[in-house]
């Protein structure tokens, strides 16, 4: 078959990887958006074009960062975003425990169906790994978490 395929199979790839890409900016910036709306971004990051509807500076900001983060070698990428994925995977479990207890009766789609104590022992193997993940995570990894 050779060259050929090889060579559609590269330009399938590539427009994959465009499209990705362009879904990412898109939900990214609109995420930025409510994030800024609640004050847990800057709140320019909140502004969004009155004609368009798009949030022009938020994907401005996310580009930027996508632009930095192209320049890292791959090593860095994945202690990165293992340190992300550590970091929110533990927050997850905590925001499960503290809202167990203190909003017990809170209708949810879903409920894990543990009281209390046995929650909090199921709770605590993975939350002590996700707590060893970033724990272990590389200087420059935490430099970029924490900006």
């Amino acid at each position: 078959i050779g060259d050929w395929l090889a060579a559609w199979i590269t330009i399938g790839g590539a427009l994959s990887a465009v499209g990705l890409l362009n879904t990412l900016l898109c939900t990214s910036a609109r995420v930025a958006v409510s994030a800024a709306r609640l004050h847990v971004l800057p709140s320019s990051l909140a502004a969004v074009h009155q004609q368009s509807g798009t949030p022009r500076r938020a994907t401005l900001a996310i580009s930027l960062v996508l632009a930095v983060a192209c320049a890292l070698p791959f090593s860095q990428l994945v202690s990165i975003s293992m340190l992300f994925y550590g970091a929110t995977t533990f927050t997850e479990f905590l925001a499960l425990i503290v809202l167990r207890e203190r909003e017990p009766l809170t209708p949810r789609p879903f409920r894990v169906p543990l009281s209390n104590t046995p929650l909090l022992l199921a709770c605590i193997p993975p939350m002590g790994l996700c707590l060893l993940l970033v724990c272990l995570a590389p200087p420059e990894a935490w430099v970029l978490f924490v900006l």
